[in-house]
Formats: C-alpha cells, sequence, structure tokens
C-alpha cells in the first residue's frame, strides 16, 4: 500500500512543480534574445502603468522555482508522514496478530501439559492399587494367586 501513495504523492509534486515552473520559464527572456536587446524601443502604443498584464513581476523565475521545489517537498514529505503511518500500523497489526499466535501456542501447550499430569496421576494411582493388591495377595494365606492365562492355541501347518 505504499508504493500507491509513494508514486502518486511523486507524481503530483512532479505536476505540482511543472505547473508552477512553466509560467516563470515563459515570462524569463534569455539574456542578448532578440526581444532583450530592443526593450524599451516598441513601437506599440505603451501600456498604463497600472495594467496588470504588463506590469513587471514581483517573482523571479528563481522564486517560483523555489516555490515549486517547497510544495513538492510538502507533497512528499505528507506522503512519506502518511506511508510511516501505514508502515507503523501495518508493523502494529503484525505484531498484535504473533501475540496472539503466541498466547494460543502458550494455552495449547498449558492445556496439553495439563492433560498430561492427569493421566500421569492416574497411571500412577492404577499402577499403586495394582501393587498394593498384590502385596495383599501374597501376605493373606490361602489367597490362591491367579493362574496366568492359558497359552493361546496354535495352529499348526500340515
Amino acid at each position: 500500500m505504499m508504493i500507491p501513495v509513494t508514486r502518486t504523492a511523486l507524481a503530483c509534486a512532479g505536476l505540482l512543480a511543472t505547473v508552477l515552473l512553466l509560467p516563470a520559464c515563459a515570462e524569463v527572456e534569455p539574456p542578448g534574445s532578440a526581444d532583450a536587446a530592443t526593450e524599451g524601443q516598441s513601437t506599440a502604443t505603451p501600456a498604463p502603468p497600472n495594467d496588470p498584464a504588463t506590469a513587471p513581476s514581483s517573482a523571479t523565475a528563481g522564486d517560483l522555482a523555489r516555490d515549486a521545489v517547497r510544495a513538492a517537498g510538502d507533497v512528499l514529505e505528507q506522503a512519506f508522514g502518511e506511508a510511516g503511518i501505514a508502515t507503523d500500523q501495518a508493523v502494529d497489526a503484525a505484531g498484535e496478530s504473533v501475540k496472539q499466535t503466541v498466547d494460543a501456542a502458550s494455552e495449547a501447550t498449558r492445556k496439553a501439559l495439563e492433560a498430561a499430569e492427569k493421566a500421569r496421576a492416574e497411571i500412577l494411582e492404577k499402577a499403586e492399587r495394582a501393587v498394593e493388591e498384590g502385596q495383599r495377595a501374597l501376605e493373606e494365606p490361602g489367597t490362591p494367586a491367579k493362574e496366568p492365562p492359558p497359552p493361546e492355541p496354535q495352529i499348526q501347518a500340515t
């Protein structure tokens, strides 16, 4: 998402600089040009001094270029600021996702350990009961010992 914002900002800055610089470039006459050499020798009727179309511009090409660069810099600064905010939000979201995953894994591990401990306790309890029963059977006279189960019949091939 950062790339389109940055490209858009750069395109806007370039367009703004072009729009601001073109009029300035059109007003500036290069030194030694025909118009500059004949300046003041025009045969046309001079325009009234308060005519805004012919009034000398107080802004020079350098001033306009500087303003365009400042405007472009402002646009870029805003775009990079927005990109930075978007990056921070993405990092925060990713961090939250990782935190949730770690929390879920920790909870699953805790439950698995509890189940394993419960199973171990049950096995130990059954083993202790079996040992106690075996001890009692050995200590009591007249208690018949359990006989082992008969072997399973085996089939022989003929």
